[in-house]
């Protein structure tokens, strides 16, 4: 969707999506150990586990920061690319 929509908007420029996409497998690695380490620490998922609290923020601070970065759509709506933010 950042780079090639139906919608011919071009959410990130070429470096940002390049960036974007060399960062994606290491993302992909810290979500896998923190679902590990949350189902093997804490498995009913009460969110009170140091261990699996440190590695899921880690794996979103990166994935956010390295992945899913800050984009600058202007007037375009964040959740739906098809509308324009002063529509509301």
């Amino acid at each position: 969707m950042a780079a090639n929509n139906t919608y011919g908007l071009k959410v990130f420029n070429d470096t940002t999506y390049a960036s974007s996409m060399a960062a994606l497998p290491e993302c992909l690695n810290l979500i896998k150990t923190c679902r590990a380490v949350g189902q093997r620490l804490n498995p009913n998922g009460f969110g009170n586990d140091t261990d699996v609290n440190q590695a899921c923020n880690k794996a979103y601070e990166y994935c956010f920061d390295s992945v899913a970065q800050e984009t600058a759509l202007g007037n375009i709506e964040d959740y739906d690319v098809r509308i324009c933010s002063s529509q509301y």
